[in-house]
């Protein structure tokens, strides 16, 4: 049986600049808050 409810998930794209790597790059999260801390604790997901 269908059903009438829909259910909406929210992404975020972010650019990211690595002084490690000396560049950009691009990706996406559905907890920007969470992501920029990987980030700065050096977490990589390329």
């Amino acid at each position: 049986m269908p059903s009438n409810s829909t259910s909406t998930m929210f992404f975020y794209i972010y650019v990211l600049f690595s002084v490690k790597n000396d560049g950009h790059y691009i990706g996406y999260t559905n907890n920007l808050k969470r992501r920029l801390k990987e980030h700065n604790v050096g977490k990589n997901f390329q």
